[in-house]
């Protein structure tokens, strides 16, 4: 589930107390990109103070060259996901039956706070019903 669901769930939430929660998650999201900012801002942009590393070279060739299978690598897993992400299919189908069993209490509770949780796609469900032999 992404973040922004398991937020926004965070938020409808009865869980006493579940709205402090929920915003205590949602500041730490925000303080945690204020805080990758400034890392970079520092890293990379900030002043050095060290005199020894003011004399050392930018990147050079042969390290230019260690990170072009990087960069490719990247853009082909970004680009052409469907591709790599076959690879991790047999683990994620076993464990669907363990998900499903949590979205199925997940589902009892919300019947009992008359929250709308969405049900499992059709897909995942005949997944389930064939990894556990027919069974519901």
């Amino acid at each position: 589930m992404p973040q922004s669901q398991c937020l926004l769930r965070a938020f409808q939430s009865a869980v006493p107390h579940g709205m402090l929660f929920a915003i205590l998650g949602s500041s730490g999201v925000i303080w945690g990109a204020c805080y990758l900012l400034w890392m970079y801002q520092k890293v990379f942009y900030g002043q050095i103070h060290h005199e020894e590393n003011k004399t050392l070279p930018d990147i050079d060739g042969r390290e230019r060259f260690s990170l072009v299978p990087l960069v490719v690598m990247a853009v082909i897993m970004g680009v052409a996901s469907p591709y790599w992400m076959k690879s991790i299919q047999p683990a994620v189908v076993s464990t669907l039956p363990q998900a499903a069993g949590v979205k199925a209490q997940a589902l009892r509770h919300s019947d009992q706070n008359k929250t709308v949780v969405p049900a499992l796609p059709a897909t995942v469900a005949n997944q389930n019903a064939s990894a556990t032999g027919g069974q519901k």
